[in-house]
């Protein structure tokens, strides 16, 4: 189970690593656009966004992908929380297996020591 979400965490890291590098391209364009001299410019750099994006205005490109990365963030804090959860189960479950194994070999101690009933077989 941890493992199994601790992978989608790492997954969900990577993908949040492939939009930062997207909203840098689109900033970049944006940039540009916003830079160019002439019309002809803007339209050159509308169909290098469009080609890159699929979309040829970089401010929606960037309002998308920033509506992307804050709903990934969300998600990916929830997975952290239930990392968590597993970790305080885990540490949970192995000091009781401790505890448990401490009164076992404590009534172990004791029955070894108790005298014998006295029966003979």
């Amino acid at each position: 189970m941890a493992g199994d979400v601790s992978r989608q965490w790492e997954r969900q890291q990577r993908q949040l690593q492939q939009i930062d590098n997207d909203i840098a391209k689109a900033q970049g364009f944006e940039w540009a656009r916003s830079n160019a001299s002439s019309g002809r410019e803007k339209a050159l750099i509308h169909q290098e966004c469009e080609s890159f994006f699929e979309n040829s205005k970089p401010g929606m490109v960037l309002s998308g992908l920033n509506a992307k990365r804050r709903k990934l963030e969300r998600d990916i804090e929830k997975i952290q929380e239930r990392l968590r959860d597993i970790t305080r189960l885990m540490e949970t479950t192995s000091k009781r297996s401790s505890s448990m194994a401490t009164t076992c070999a404590t009534c172990l101690r004791r029955t070894a020591r108790a005298p014998s009933s006295g029966l003979a077989h």
